[in-house]
């Protein structure tokens, strides 16, 4: 029983660097809807309205631009429409692209 338990395990130490940037990502992701959550608010007629109407969850990194948006209508108590949706996509994904392709290799060859 001892030898079958013994071949049954795997070394996962190759996998801990993907691993490792996964979470990253998420921890990303999640940081930016919690920003999102927590701030991204417009002021109406003196009321605060949430803006989880007006992003889908598939461009959720629009978070970030809407936090911005969020915090200029807090100081200001203007809405403040920015065009940072966009900017912040290309940027994630640059950001997700270069640590794969600079991490995984070294992953790989370990």
């Amino acid at each position: 029983m001892r030898a079958l338990n013994e071949s049954l395990e795997v070394d996962l130490r190759p996998f801990m660097g993907i691993v490792k940037i996964f979470n990253a990502q998420l921890g990303f992701i999640l940081a930016c809807l919690l920003i999102y959550i927590a701030f991204a608010k417009d002021r109406v007629h003196g009321q605060y309205k949430w803006y989880l109407t007006n992003c889908s969850v598939s461009d959720m990194f629009c978070c970030v631009a809407y936090a911005h948006d969020g915090v200029q209508t807090l100081i200001t108590g203007k809405h403040i429409e920015n065009n940072f949706c966009t900017v912040t996509i290309f940027l994630h994904i640059f950001a997700m692209g270069t640590s794969f392709t600079t991490l995984i290799p070294v992953v790989i060859s370990r």
